[in-house]
């Protein structure tokens, strides 16, 4: 009987190690976020900027102000034997200056990456190209948020 209410005891002792996600502290993900300036490709500027708006909880007082740069390249890497593209690289860097306040500021910059094949129909390649910027918003948005969470 001792025997089990040891065992009950350290089993409740250890099974608390303190971890706690980074996310669940409702605290620090809670943002007050202004973009004071933001530059590059269109399509990728209004994406960020109503996913951030989304994100955005203005009675939070972790205000951060940010200035973002996005720079989306779109390269040709890979001919066919006609000298038709074949194959390209889409990039996104994306460089991001955050101002908490007066004292404490910094810049981060972000990249994405990723090879596609040409497509023959100009409507469905630009689709897909809208896509793939989507999804370098989202991961783009996903780091920015989790340096904004451990911002010191």
């Amino acid at each position: 009987m001792i025997k089990k209410k040891i065992i009950l005891i350290l089993f409740i002792f250890i099974s608390h190690c303190g971890f706690s996600p980074v996310y669940n502290s409702e605290k620090k993900s809670e943002l007050n976020i202004t973009i004071s300036g933001i530059t590059g490709d269109n399509y990728i500027n209004t994406l960020m900027n109503n996913k951030l708006k989304n994100k955005n909880n203005e009675v939070s007082k972790n205000e951060f102000n940010l200035t973002i740069n996005n720079n989306f390249k779109k390269t040709v890497i890979l001919k066919d034997s006609k000298g038709s593209p074949s194959e390209y690289e889409l990039s996104l860097e994306t460089t991001v200056f955050i101002e908490k306040d007066k004292e404490n500021s910094k810049t981060v910059s972000f990249n994405e990456k990723q090879i596609i094949k040409n497509i023959s129909d100009t409507f469905t390649l630009k689709n897909y190209e809208n896509t793939i910027k989507e999804s370098f918003v989202d991961s783009t948005i996903r780091k920015l948020k989790f340096e904004l969470i451990n911002f010191e």
